[in-house]
């Protein structure tokens, strides 16, 4: 009587720990799909992968996690260093209050031209933007000053008049 040896039913469940470790899973999971526990997958990675051990893994996250991002500031240019995952638009205090200015000068010109009757994306196109830039640059205004300008970023009729004229 032959059995297969054990050592093939070791590589695919081994095979499987080291699948679903680098899908993301815990130890403690792959230890109860393979009815091992959570130590047993640690040890068992530490000899066969020792790039998925988890004290290897949450290193490399703090370095990514440390690892900055270069833009430039959209008031001057230079260049931020900012965090992963972290939303900076501004390079300094001095820059982030003449944003504020530039949108106090510019919303109430944007909503002039929205009174006339022109829409978002023509507006857009007259200072070389797309419809998001005025349409945002009036929403954050609006909020800064709280004034209520509902009747300016509802979509008027004349909107879709025109954009369905266009598309013809």
């Amino acid at each position: 009587m032959q059995t297969e040896p054990q050592k093939s039913t070791f590589d695919e469940r081994t095979a499987g720990i080291i699948a679903l470790r680098e899908s993301g899973a815990i130890y403690r999971e792959i230890g109860a799909r393979f009815g091992v526990s959570g130590e047993r997958v640690r040890q068992i990675l530490r000899v066969v992968r020792p790039d998925l051990c988890h004290r290897r893994i949450a290193v490399a996250r703090r370095a990514s996690a440390k690892a900055r991002i270069v833009q430039p500031c959209v008031v001057c240019a230079r260049p931020i260093r900012a965090r992963a995952g972290e939303v900076r638009k501004c390079c300094s205090p001095a820059c982030s209050g003449r944003l504020k200015r530039t949108r106090e000068r510019t919303a109430p010109i944007y909503l002039r031209l929205r009174r006339e009757g022109l829409s978002w994306r023509e507006i857009g196109a007259r200072f070389g933007q797309s419809w998001a830039g005025p349409y945002f640059a009036v929403r954050r205004w609006a909020a800064d000053t709280g004034r209520d300008i509902g009747w300016a970023l509802r979509r008027r009729r004349a909107d879709a008049v025109r954009s369905a004229e266009a598309s013809r």
